[in-house]
């Protein structure tokens, strides 16, 4: 049997794993915003999949870059 990968599940029936992308972060506003638009791209299924990005206390513009792009994100993302 082939080895299984988010296109093809171990069992036909069975969906994709569930994942959850954690991405700590202190003001780096630009280097986060080109991996969540990365995230973005993402083939893996977007009800398969969670971004959480975890602050600790950006003074950069972090969270409202993370609130503006909460309306392009095709899976959850949140934002701590």
């Amino acid at each position: 049997m082939p080895e299984a990968t988010p296109e093809m599940p171990t069992h036909p029936d069975d969906p994709p794993p569930l994942v959850s992308v954690v991405i700590p972060t202190r003001n780096r506003r630009a280097l986060l915003e080109q991996a969540l638009r990365g995230l973005f791209g993402q083939t893996y299924p977007a009800s398969r999949m969670e971004i959480l990005v975890v602050d600790n206390d950006s003074t950069d513009g972090t969270a409202e870059m993370v609130a503006r792009l909460r309306a392009e994100a095709p899976c959850r993302l949140v934002y701590l």
